[in-house]
């Protein structure tokens, strides 16, 4: 009996299998923010800093993401909602920085 570890079945299982558990760290990273920043707004500021620091290490993971979406068989549709994702990362970090008009006379 032989097994052939280069199938490509096995490898795309695997493949997908990562991207899949990736896109579910991803998806925990979105949920610590939400509840950082309300802590930080509602509880105590000092609960800023962590979410700051989780939303710079969590980003590394949509580049990642969006390179293993074009290198593995994936359907359009997922392709599409990384590249939103990746959309929605850089909006994100492009808002941050712009000036709220409260408290401008």
């Amino acid at each position: 009996m032989t097994i052939n570890l280069t199938s490509n079945v096995q490898t795309t299982n695997w493949r997908q299998f990562g991207f899949y558990a990736m896109a579910l760290l991803l998806n925990l990273c979105l949920v610590a923010q939400v509840l950082t920043v309300g802590l930080a707004y509602f509880y105590n500021p000092e609960w800023w800093n962590i979410h700051v620091f989780l939303v710079h290490e969590y980003s590394v993971l949509v580049p990642i993401m969006l390179l293993w979406v074009f290198i593995s068989p994936f359907p359009q549709r997922v392709r599409k909602l990384v590249i939103s994702t990746l959309v929605l990362l850089g909006l994100q970090f492009i808002t941050i920085h712009l000036k709220s008009p409260q408290g401008e006379n």
